[in-house]
């Protein structure tokens, strides 16, 4: 409500005294100086404030320009990771994804980094999204670094005992104000506290690996979802930690106490480890007696200015799990499962040899590839004019104007190939052989 206060001044009147004394009849009169008049002071008026509009403060209510309404359904979930609340005004509706299906709602989703911080909706860079479809306050979409259709918004998200909660003020272009207090009950939602924070920038760690041998425990996290060690150089960031065995006992430690500590920065180029940079700070790790793929990390630490924070209490997953592939040719979309694979020295045995492999339905391919890439090393088709695959009749070669990579080894009685012309064929197969000679 706005309140205006006026401040009037008083005016004081002024009395004339006239003197009367006797004088000369040719004496001017001498009328008495006017009464000094107080300085009048100008009225203060207070500063106006803009009008405050109500927000909302029940739960499952919202708030558009001072006026409340109820939320009839609220539902919880995860995405991923990620904690998502949704609330429509639509009575009775069974479950998050129907809540989607109504006309109006409301939804909050957010990093579980951000749980139980309020944040700017304008300058917050750690991933949230925020949707409305509420009639006069509607947001196509809002998240980090994209919130155009809004002046200015404050959100918080909590999760305690088995309850969320999100609360969420905003002002829309134009000039529309919408706050809301959501909240329902969700035993089973999973809250991923574990973090990763290079210099500053904060992420989940999502894969954890751990690697035992000689005495000494690796640990490798990434804020990636990657299943195998393998694919741990293509992840944006990875960091290590390497202890002996009996330091996985939950003591923290100076990092000088252990073997080694690192990161990689597979975006920038960068690695960094304690073997040839000056490290400092701690680090604790524990590995659960019961479960010994069971792992708490915790580690602050400077490499010459470049931080790195790691916190974890999780499943780590072996480094020597590999990834089970199916023994398939795919052309042009088509799968096919490999009947038989032989390994062809007779085609050029001082120069060449010739991988032939029959698929399903009969169709020969035919990799030619010299002799020296017998190495189970990717080698690529600009490496060799002796390069080729050839399936059916077509050919796939430097030559023919196409790109690709060949890798062959053998192990024992098994061959494995991998290739692709990075189009419409790829093969993997993994398995026994025949010799021709």
């Amino acid at each position: 409500m706005k309140i205006v206060t006026r401040i009037y001044a008083a005016v004081a009147a002024c009395l004339i005294a006239m003197l009367s004394c006797d004088r000369p009849d040719d004496s001017p009169v001498q009328p008495s100086p006017p009464a000094e008049k107080p300085e009048e002071k100008p009225s203060e008026k207070p500063e106006e404030k803009p009008e405050e509009k109500p927000v909302a403060t029940k739960d499952n209510t919202y708030v558009i320009d001072g006026t409340e309404y109820a939320f009839g359904s609220v539902a919880v979930t995860n995405f991923g990771e990620y904690l998502c609340i949704a609330a429509s005004p639509a009575e009775n509706v069974e479950n998050f994804d129907a809540i989607f299906e109504q006309d109006e709602y409301l939804y909050v989703a957010i990093s579980p980094l951000l749980k139980g911080a309020e944040f700017d909706l304008m300058t917050e860079q750690t991933l949230f999204t925020v949707i409305s479809t509420i009639g006069g306050a509607a947001v196509e979409s809002l998240a980090p670094g994209a919130v155009t259709e809004i002046s200015e918004g404050k959100c918080m998200f909590t999760y305690e005992d088995g309850k969320a909660s999100a609360s969420i003020l905003m002002k829309l272009d134009s000039g529309v104000e919408l706050s809301a207090k959501m909240s329902a009950e969700e035993p089973a939602l999973v809250v991923n506290e574990n973090i990763f924070a290079l210099n500053g920038d904060t992420k989940p760690v999502r894969t954890a690996f751990h690697e035992s041998k000689e005495g000494m425990t690796t640990i490798y996290l990434t804020p990636a979802g990657i299943s195998y060690f393998e694919e741990i150089d293509i992840t944006t960031y990875y960091a290590y930690i390497t202890v002996e065995d009996s330091q996985c006992n939950g003591r923290t430690m100076s990092v000088k106490e252990i073997e080694c500590a690192g990161y990689g920065d597979n975006l920038k180029g960068i690695y960094k480890s304690s073997y040839d940079t000056e490290v400092t700070g701690t680090v604790n790790v524990l590995r659960d007696p019961e479960d010994p793929s069971h792992y708490t990390v915790a580690a602050a630490l400077d490499f010459e200015g470049n931080t790195l924070e790691l916190r974890f209490d999780g499943k780590a997953i072996s480094t020597e799990l590999k990834e089970e592939k199916e023994s398939v040719v795919i052309y042009d979309g088509k799968k096919q499962k490999i009947q038989d694979v032989s390994l062809d020295k007779t085609s050029n045995p001082e120069f060449t040899y010739s991988a032939i492999i029959l698929t399903e339905d009969d169709t020969e391919i035919r990799i030619k590839f010299p002799l020296a890439y017998i190495d189970g090393v990717a080698h690529g088709f600009s490496q060799s004019p002796y390069l080729t695959i050839t399936y059916g009749e077509d050919v796939f070669s430097k030559a023919t104007g196409y790109s690709g990579t060949v890798t062959i080894g053998t192990e024992g009685g098994t061959i494995t190939i991998e290739a692709t012309n990075y189009k419409n064929f790829e093969i993997f197969y993994q398995g026994p052989y025949k010799t021709i000679e």
